[in-house]
């Protein structure tokens, strides 16, 4: 879902395993190898931590939730969000009304960035829910 800048397709899953294995770390249990996707839901529900691992990629519900609606209103949007905006000094905004596409375009309604400022400020969403979910970790 996140697809489509340098570095989210494989910075995402790496921050959201690494908060999964500090909690299963913390909470004592072996969930094994986390990966993409479907190894990912497989160790958070084998682990017993799908509510941790749920929280630490919680801003991709941003994009399921667009996905689902817009899917709902009949509204094609792969033309605009592979097509956005581009500014002076490499900046991107989205194309006019589909601020809500996605997460990268809502950001990028809010303030226009190039991609590397883009990708790393996704990052930091997902390192910041990555935290929380390993900090709900230590509560008993």
């Amino acid at each position: 879902m996140a697809a489509g800048y340098n570095g989210l397709e494989s910075g995402i899953p790496v921050i959201a395993s690494a908060a999964m294995v500090a909690v299963v770390t913390i909470r004592g249990h072996d969930a094994g190898s986390l990966g993409f996707g479907a190894t990912y839901a497989a160790a958070a529900i084998l682990g017993n931590v799908a509510f941790w691992a749920v929280i630490a990629i919680l801003p991709m519900f941003f994009e399921f939730f667009a996905t689902v609606y817009y899917s709902s209103q009949r509204k094609e949007r792969r033309q605009a969000c592979h097509n956005p905006v581009l500014l002076p000094r490499g900046k991107l905004k989205p194309p006019k009304g589909a601020c809500y596409y996605t997460l990268a375009y809502y950001l990028l309604g809010k303030k226009p960035m190039t991609e590397p400022e883009l990708v790393n400020k996704i990052h930091l969403l997902y390192i910041v829910c990555g935290l929380v979910a390993v900090a709900l970790a230590f509560l008993p």
